[in-house]
């Protein structure tokens, strides 16, 4: 199921890739001035990462951790955001 990642910069030039409510908890002293460039409709962190690196021109996304079965599809996710595609979460 695709779900929103919002992309935000802040004037610091701080970057946070997350949920629309996400600049608010993570910003502290950047918190007024912020600006969302674009949300990114993905599956998982990782996929949305990797949109956002060839958006902006960068080198591929490497998911942090190493690529583990999930035990509800056979497919595999990353510790990092402990996400399955088929909507298991590593608790």
């Amino acid at each position: 199921m695709l779900r929103p990642f919002a992309y935000w910069v802040s004037e610091s030039g701080s970057v946070l890739i997350g949920g629309e409510d996400i600049p608010k908890y993570f910003f502290h002293d950047d918190i007024i001035k912020k600006e969302k460039k674009y949300v990114i409709w993905a599956e998982t962190f990782e996929e949305a990462m990797a949109i956002r690196n060839l958006r902006e021109g960068f080198s591929p996304y490497t998911p942090m951790g190493t690529p583990i079965k999930c035990p509800k599809c056979d497919s595999h996710y990353y510790l990092g955001s402990g996400e399955c595609y088929c909507g298991f979460k590593r608790q």
